[in-house]
């Protein structure tokens, strides 16, 4: 499924991406192969579907949130529409 179906998710109205996983159970039986991203593919699909990304902890309070896409030239598109929490 893959990034793809974050970006509709959060299109959707999903608010979080890239949570921490506590059992592998549920996404190994989906017959998925990767189970992890970066936080550049991370930051660069929730940018591409419309979305500012935003680090927060466990508790949801907010932390400072590097750029992972200054300079790059696959995020020069369109400005985000909203803000998307990263945990």
């Amino acid at each position: 499924m893959g990034m793809g179906i974050a970006q509709m998710a959060l299109l959707a109205g999903a608010d979080d991406a890239g949570s921490t996983m506590m059992e592998e159970n549920v996404v190994s039986a989906s017959g998925t192969t990767k189970f992890s991203a970066t936080e550049y593919e991370l930051q660069l699909s929730i940018h591409r579907a419309g979305f500012l990304p935003v680090r927060r902890n466990s508790d949801y309070d907010r932390l400072d949130t590097p750029d992972a896409l200054a300079g790059s030239p696959e995020a020069m598109c369109q400005p985000p529409l909203h803000a998307v929490e990263l945990v």
